[in-house]
């Protein structure tokens, strides 16, 4: 843990608001928090403390995790114990998630003595505990919507079907490549059939890094088949402890499920969606064990932006993982022009979609957000016009004229998901010209 903080942000009853303050001095050229100085302050600081107006407190702590991001923990100790918390990027640091955090440690450090714990071991399952169970948001266990326009993709779905053999499919491409869509559009070409197995889902988002939250979404997604499937698991995470020798490990609470799991009749899979948010070192560390352990009835479905980090190479050479990534997901030529002459009435037979590919590479959203603009104009020549502007080869010297629709999503999904220090040399490798495309 670290020294003293040299700054503390607390509730000032005088000026009632929340300030910061230097070696517990009020200072005017500090920022107010939660105003825009608030984020670009905290862009240049790596620790601070923090009092909630209720009362309780915790050291503040950017750090940095596995492939380079950067994230903001909440830190508390007592009686030799310490615990920690997922507070997301800076981005995420209000003052609202910093009272939920402080509230949460609280809870979590009952008056007993216990081991601190370290950042390469994961926390004991109470450790995270409150004091009021957490609700599981319903909407989150089940497949999303499927857009209006699609295609059938049978070459995906037959190696879907295939990698139902093995205890894991992992997923990874970048956003707009239909990971989701292809998933949830298998699911519901299917489902009805007598043989195809029962499906768990959980949509993760960064709330998910909390442990507790995490395994609590997961169980409740594998009784998709049977309730009772993970019921002693659920309890111990839901009862606390009647003395510190009985706090159970994660490895007792996940061998409790797998050996639920083992029980099961029929085939039944997990999809775990959006994987790549999952930043908590200790959440890959509990899911790695628990996919090291699989019984044969279950097959977990991972959909994440990149590869996580599991021991891929320990379980490909086993013949464990069956994969799929970006150049199996990209549209080919006849699936480019099987969907836009769904999506956009007035394209020709003989349109000019050669140039799509050039521009876009088969890139599904982009293809998708396209869609959108060609919908818009009336006539056949207008459509045919727009894609020859598309060419990379009409003017070696500039970049093909893409819609803001495109823009707008390259900024919000792919440019907004690097760690912000790749962000911000982006922004000024651009510069200039391109300055419009990448502001907030």
């Amino acid at each position: 843990m670290p020294r003293r903080a040299t700054y503390h942000v607390q509730w000032s009853s005088q000026a009632h608001r929340y300030e910061i303050q230097l070696d517990y001095t009020p200072s005017p050229d500090l920022p107010i928090p939660d105003s825009p100085a608030w984020f670009d302050w905290l862009e240049e600081m790596g620790s601070f403390a923090f009092s909630s107006q209720a009362g309780p407190h915790c050291t503040v702590l950017k750090e940095r995790v596995q492939r380079g991001g950067m994230y903001w923990y909440g830190y508390r100790s007592r009686d030799g114990r310490t615990i920690k918390r997922y507070l997301g990027r800076t981005k995420d640091l209000s003052l609202a998630r910093l009272e939920e955090v402080a509230a949460l440690l609280a809870d979590g450090l009952p008056a007993h003595q216990g081991k601190e714990m370290t950042r390469s071991q994961p926390e004991p399952a109470h450790q995270s505990t409150h004091s009021s169970p957490m609700a599981v948001l319903a909407s989150k266990l089940h497949p999303p919507h499927l857009p209006v326009t699609l295609i059938e993709r049978a070459r995906l779905f037959a190696r879907l079907e295939t990698a139902l053999s093995l205890p894991l499919t992992l997923i990874a491409a970048p956003a707009g490549f239909g990971k989701t869509t292809l998933v949830t559009q298998w699911i519901a070409e299917h489902r009805t059939e007598d043989t195809f197995p029962a499906v768990g889902w959980v949509s993760l988002d960064a709330n998910e890094n909390d442990l507790l939250r995490f395994w609590r979404y997961v169980i409740t997604a594998c009784q998709a088949q049977l309730p009772s499937v993970g019921a002693g698991a659920l309890a111990l995470l839901s009862s606390p402890p009647s003395s510190p020798l009985t706090i159970p490990s994660w490895e007792t609470i996940l061998t409790l499920l797998l050996n639920d799991l083992a029980q099961l009749q029929h085939l039944q899979f997990l999809v775990l969606d959006d994987y790549h948010v999952i930043v908590e070192p200790a959440v890959h560390e509990t899911l790695t064990f628990f996919l090291d352990h699989l019984p044969t009835r279950l097959h977990v479905l991972l959909l994440s932006r990149a590869e996580p980090p599991f021991p891929l190479l320990h379980w490909r050479a086993r013949g464990h993982l069956g994969e799929l990534h970006m150049t199996d997901l990209r549209f080919s030529s006849e699936e480019t022009g099987t969907f836009l002459r769904q999506a956009v009435p007035a394209l020709s037979p003989n349109a000019p979609l050669t140039q799509l590919d050039a521009v876009l590479e088969g890139w599904p959203a982009g293809l998708r957000l396209l869609s959108l603009t060609l919908q818009g104009l009336r006539t056949t020549q207008e459509v045919e016009a727009f894609l020859r502007s598309l060419s990379p080869h009409a003017d070696p010297f500039a970049p093909p004229a893409l819609p803001r629709s495109l823009l707008d999503y390259l900024v919000i999904e792919i440019l907004h998901a690097q760690p912000e220090p790749l962000q911000h040399f982006l922004r000024y490798a651009c510069g200039g010209a391109s300055a419009c495309f990448f502001s907030d």
